[in-house]
């Protein structure tokens, strides 16, 4: 009797174990990023948003609207700026996520505004 109370309770450790590790590797898989180079076709700076046009792998333009958190780095080539300063026609390069956990758009991670020289 007690030698089958140790095997449950065995069976559950494993099971709770490896239920952990599924769920951490889920909650990698849901931050992976990803990387867009466009244009800025709208700024909503109320809603903290932004959407991008760009051309997708197969050539065909497209669009994605993302969110704009604290933790959303902003830059103009190497410096900081706000996302205030992002206008409408800026080219950049964005880093973002899907949060699968939110029912709202994927996430920046990074903004980066390129310079175009003069």
């Amino acid at each position: 009797m007690k030698n089958a109370g140790r095997v449950i309770f065995f069976i559950i450790a494993i099971l709770c174990l490896g239920s952990g590790l599924l769920y951490a590797y889920l909650e990698e898989i849901d931050t992976q990023s990803q990387v867009i180079k466009g244009e800025v076709v709208g700024v909503e700076l109320l809603k903290s948003e932004i959407t991008i046009k760009f051309k997708q792998k197969n050539g065909d333009n497209d669009e994605i609207i993302l969110a704009i958190n604290e933790a959303t780095k902003v830059r103009k080539d190497t410096v900081e700026i706000s996302f205030t300063e992002i206008f409408k026609d800026d080219k950049v390069t964005v880093e973002y996520y899907v949060d699968s956990k939110s029912f709202g758009p994927p996430i920046a991670r990074e903004i980066n505004v390129v310079s175009i020289p003069q």
